[in-house]
Formats: structure tokens, sequence, C-alpha cells
């Protein structure tokens, strides 16, 4: 039996299927000469995890993940708890 496992070039994370890695890479070419659409354009692309590429932007975060906001302050709780007792009075 064969076993292949995938491995973020970035992270170092692996896991057994594709899903979700994604293969990245620069191209780059001359415009003069970019009207040939059969031309190959030398360029080397790394596989990352999803996570990888969307600490970079490239990808959308996924619906779900846990939102990294900051949490409140001790004095914003404070102020909280104060304004909420003077608007029930």
């Amino acid at each position: 039996m064969i076993t292949t496992i995938y491995k973020c070039d970035r992270c170092g994370k692996e896991q057994y299927t594709p899903e979700q890695m994604w293969e990245v890479g620069v191209v780059y070419k001359h415009i003069h000469y970019a009207s040939s659409s059969s031309e190959k354009y030398p360029y080397q692309t790394k596989l990352w995890c999803r996570a990888c590429v969307e600490t970079l932007g490239i990808l959308p975060i996924k619906e779900g993940a846990p939102d990294e906001t900051q949490p409140p302050t001790f004095e914003d709780l404070i102020r909280e708890i104060v304004r909420d007792e003077q608007t029930s009075q």
C-alpha cells in the first residue's frame, strides 16, 4: 500500500488528502512577449495549506473561522456595567 502525505512548504503541516492544499507560485513575463499564450515562462511553485494562503490574503478566510478580535479590557467591562446600571435605574 502506498500512502501519500501532503506537507505544507511554509508551515510544515501534514495531511493525507490534497484537499485544501494550494500550489503557490510567481509568474513573470515581459508585456511585449505576452501576445503568444502558448509560451511557457519559468516559475517555481510551493505547496501551501489553506491557513498559510489565508494569512497572505490570497484566499478569503473561511466562514465560521474564529474571530480574532481583542477581548474587552477590564476598564471596558467596568464602563459597560456602570452604563447598564445607570440605564436600569
